[in-house]
Parts: structure tokens; C-alpha cells; sequence
């Protein structure tokens, strides 16, 4: 009976864990933000990673990054990722 307990107790303790190392892979953010320079123009931008819809350069309009439901598809230069 009691080898019954303690291998309950191990499985509860286990659920625990991985219900922890979940919810810090959810708190951990896989979107970043990225500095990029229009092609057009030379404007230094900051843009979303993961945009909903299209990032047009505020000084000559081109488009910078189009949605495709996850990352971005960049048409210009990357400069940095920032954290």
C-alpha cells in the first residue's frame, strides 16, 4: 500500500513539473522585434517580427514585412533582432 503512495506521489509530482515548464515556455516570448532599413529610401524602422498586416516605411510607403499568419516575410535589410 504504501509503494502504491509514493508512486502516486512521484506521478503528482512529475504533473507538477512539466505544468511548471509549461507555463514558462508560455511566459517566454518567441516574438522579438527587428530593426530593418528600407531599400527605398535608407529609413532605419523597427518593425514587429510577427505583424498581423503589412509594415510600409513611414517615409516612401514600400513595404517592409508582409503577414503570413506567423513570422513575417521581410522585403528589405535586417539590421538587428532586438531582445
Amino acid at each position: 500500500m504504501q509503494q502504491v503512495n509514493h508512486d502516486n506521489r512521484r506521478n503528482q509530482d512529475k504533473k507538477i513539473g512539466d505544468c511548471i515548464n509549461k507555463m514558462r515556455k508560455l511566459q517566454e516570448h518567441s516574438s522579438k522585434f527587428i530593426k530593418v532599413r528600407c531599400s527605398g529610401c535608407k529609413n532605419e524602422q523597427v518593425i514587429f517580427g510577427k505583424p498581423s498586416s503589412k509594415v510600409n516605411c513611414l517615409v516612401c510607403n514600400a513595404i517592409l514585412v508582409e503577414p503570413t499568419g506567423g513570422k513575417g516575410k521581410i522585403k528589405t535589410q535586417i539590421l538587428e533582432v532586438l531582445e
